[in-house]
């Protein structure tokens, strides 16, 4: 008899988990091109059979980027009112600077992508996991920040230009291992270790991506002299306006809000607290990570500040 299984365990936090209830694979591939997508959803099907679950697979033709669009809408539609979770497939064209190249000519870019997954990845109640099986799909990350939404649970893609076969010879190691494990994190290993003779394979879950950005937002934005120059100048213009302010404090306030944004603003948006409450909870092991990471970069005299520390969460 089969079973209906829609729970994913991932790594590093055995505690966060996807859901996943179909995999929906979206084709735009010219006509003389090899239909690696078909014979992809074909090899699924077989796999999800011989493990026993009940699993749908869908392939979608798609000819345009409008057309991705409106599938994008339909998805997150059915995700809203069916509570649809796909593993989201797409095999198409891509290139580093412009993003998805479909069947027609047409583009859309890297920026535009991450927009509309970011609807569907609150649809699905941060769920969403996309697989690029397209050129340079590892450049979707370079438009993720730490001020906006993260467009998906997680992402798989090739970090350069792959060949077809390449892809498809990747892809069935990855699904094999998924269904035949019932573990994200040994079927992104399974796929790791597929050799690439001009690429890599990329994975990446959302929280690994915020801890990064975080990382580097702190380092680019929140040194000692940055501040202390940023002090200076509203110092200047408070007292211009007839304000009496002292140096030091003006720095304490930046070293709290620089933390304290970090740790409740970024944070919050970025796993889109406010409309999925839940998402406190599964993602509380990130907050301490994050926690920890700000005090040892604290400790690296960075501008930041314990007084906030102790006053988030």
């Amino acid at each position: 008899m089969k079973q209906t299984v829609n729970t994913i365990q991932s790594s590093p936090n055995p505690n966060n988990f996807l859901l996943f209830n179909r995999v929906v694979i979206v084709k735009s591939l010219e006509p003389e091109e090899f239909d690696s997508a078909s014979a992809l959803s074909d090899y699924v099907r077989t796999q999800i059979d011989d493990c026993g679950l009940q699993i749908p697979v869908e392939i979608l033709d798609c000819d345009s980027a409008n057309e991705f669009l409106d599938i994008l809408d339909q998805l997150t539609q059915k995700a809203s009112t069916n509570n649809e979770r796909p593993i989201l497939h797409i095999e198409c064209h891509g290139d580093p600077t412009t993003g998805l190249e479909f069947a027609n000519g047409s583009e859309l870019s890297w920026k535009d992508v991450g927009e509309n997954l970011t609807r569907l990845n609150k649809a699905t109640d941060f769920n969403l996991f996309v697989v690029f099986a397209a050129c340079f799909g590892f450049h979707f990350l370079g438009q993720l920040s730490p001020v906006t939404s993260s467009p998906c649970w997680g992402m798989i893609g090739p970090t350069n230009k792959v060949d077809p076969g390449e892809i498809l010879r990747g892809f069935r190691t990855f699904y094999r291992t998924l269904f035949s494990t019932i573990d994200l994190s040994k079927a992104l290993g399974s796929i790791s270790n597929e050799k690439l003779d001009h690429s890599s394979w990329f994975a990446q879950i959302a929280e690994t991506w915020f801890l990064r950005i975080c990382y580097e937002y702190i380092r680019d934005h929140c040194t000692l002299k940055q501040t202390q120059e940023r002090a200076k100048n509203l110092k200047a213009i408070a007292r211009a306006n007839g304000a009496r302010v002292w140096l030091k404090d003006v720095e304490a306030q930046l070293r709290y809000r620089n933390t304290h944004d970090i740790l409740g603003k970024y944070f919050d948006s970025y796993f889109m607290i406010e409309e999925i409450p839940g998402n406190k909870t599964r993602f509380q092991n990130t907050h301490h990570m994050l926690q920890d990471m700000i005090k040892k970069m604290r400790s690296e005299k960075y501008a930041l500040s314990t007084y906030s520390l102790e006053r988030t969460r």
